[in-house]
Parts: structure tokens; sequence; C-alpha cells
């Protein structure tokens, strides 16, 4: 609850209600990330050869773990897990 509140104040006014709802324009905006996470994220996205959408999808999801831990911003550990979930959903699926 108290996450989806976060995303909620987060969102007043925008047209958008959850993380999910984020265009690649909101990333910028409203995921604003630090050189360490900008660097994490430029490696993962470089050594697995991801797609420009699963890189915003990792931002989108790495947002939703920092709003369950109540963390105003993104941080690495956050990326991490978010990329640990994207390894699990290719596996599931086969890919």
């Amino acid at each position: 609850m108290e996450a989806c509140e976060r995303q909620r104040c987060r969102f007043r006014n925008s047209g958008l209600r959850f993380n999910s709802d984020m265009r690649a324009a909101d990333l910028e905006k409203y995921c604003p990330l630090g050189e360490r996470e900008k660097g994490c994220l430029r490696d993962l996205f470089e050594s697995d050869a991801m797609s420009v959408r699963a890189y915003h999808r990792i931002i989108r999801v790495a947002r939703t773990i920092a709003d369950l831990e109540g963390a105003d911003r993104i941080r690495e550990d956050h990326i991490y897990l978010a990329y640990t979930y994207r390894q699990g959903e290719l596996l599931q699926f086969g890919r």
C-alpha cells in the first residue's frame, strides 16, 4: 500500500498511475539515476546485449523495488535485483 501511495504522489497530475505506465520519455523525469547507477545499467546493457525496451523495463522494475523499500532514489542493488527478475523471466520462457 505504501508503494502505491508513493507512486500516486509521484504521478499526481501527470496522467500516469503506476511505474509500469511510464513511457521511455518519462523515465528520465521520474527515475533519475546517479553516475554509479547509470554505469551499472550500461554494463548490464552491453554485457547482455539487451534491447532498449528491456533496458527501460529494468528501470521501471527498479523504481518499483525502490518504492517497496521506501527509497527516494533507485540504487545499484535495485537495478541488479530488477535484472535478476528479468533473467528469471527469460529462463522461464525458454529464451
